[in-house]
């Protein structure tokens, strides 16, 4: 019996389905014929024999001629060394290649002027990182945002994300974060990451935590532009971005995030816990 688990691993390291089954299947038979190899694999001749032929182009299985002819592949340890080394090629030949392009794109790039009071929608997913960086690293002073506890915790433990904002800090911004958290435990290891990774930073970071889920998740910097995602929580994750220099709608949502800062628990170390919000307070007294 194949483990699944084990071909979606291959997968991520440059196989096919279809060959990371075969090759799990060599490595259960050992040296094997056709026939065999297909009853595991579950694999029909002419599949078989293609994807036999790609794995000996890699170098993962040897052919052994003969009435039949057999197959054998590398060991585990082999094989990861040998798909290891193939990502390694293609990440160097990427890189070329992106050197070559941009070089040669630098005859047709465009002068972009960059207008004071736009509005832009900011592509989705991948290409929205690249907005969203450059936006966060030219904070000079100032850097608020409201978030899910899910994904503040995912940027601390991506340290590519969380290099933005140690760049930042470095330079002395100061962040004001507000966090809605699902648990108390998601509070404490919010807070925790935090003093971990960005209590030694010239800037500052204060997080204080939201009592419901918000209706918009943005991003203001120095109080002149704003980055807000078009799809509420929770599934704004990706969705495309407003990115925005409009002094109305950066006034709109400023004075919005710093009423909502006025009005939510002000965060102590997570040690000690975190305080209570004036809502948590009052509910509190209501049942006494």
């Amino acid at each position: 019996m194949l483990d699944e688990r084990l071909v979606i691993q291959l997968t991520k390291l440059g196989l096919t389905y279809s060959q990371a089954k075969v090759f799990l299947t060599l490595q259960i038979l050992g040296k094997s014929n056709i026939k065999s190899i297909s009853n595991v694999a579950k694999l029909d001749r002419a599949n078989l024999y293609r994807t036999m032929s790609q794995l000996q182009e890699i170098g993962l299985v040897d052919l052994f001629l003969g009435k039949p002819n057999l197959y054998s592949s590398l060991s585990i340890d082999d094989a990861l060394e040998v798909l290891l080394r193939r990502k390694k090629e293609k990440f160097e030949l990427f890189l070329k290649i992106t050197e070559e392009v941009r070089k040669i794109g630098s005859n047709y790039r465009q002068k972009v002027e960059v207008k004071d009071n736009f509005f832009e929608i900011t592509a989705a997913k991948q290409g929205q990182i690249v907005t969203l960086k450059k936006v966060f690293l030219s904070a000079k002073k100032t850097h608020d945002g409201v978030i899910t506890c899910f994904n503040y915790i995912r940027a601390m433990l991506n340290s590519e994300i969380r290099c933005i904002f140690e760049k930042s800090m470095s330079k002395g911004v100061n962040f004001r974060y507000l966090i809605y958290c699902s648990s108390k435990e998601e509070k404490l290891e919010a807070l925790r990451l935090n003093n971990k990774y960005l209590s030694a930073y010239s800037g500052s970071m204060k997080v204080r935590f939201l009592d419901s889920l918000p209706e918009v998740i943005f991003a203001i910097v120095d109080r002149k532009e704003v980055l807000m995602h078009t799809q509420p929580p929770p599934n704004w994750s990706g969705s495309p971005c407003l990115h925005s220099t409009n002094i109305c709608l950066i006034s709109v949502i400023q004075k919005y995030f710093d009423t909502l800062w006025e009005q939510t628990a002000i965060v102590n170390n997570p040690e000690k816990g975190y305080q209570k919000s004036y809502k948590e307070i009052e509910n509190e007294n209501k049942i006494k």
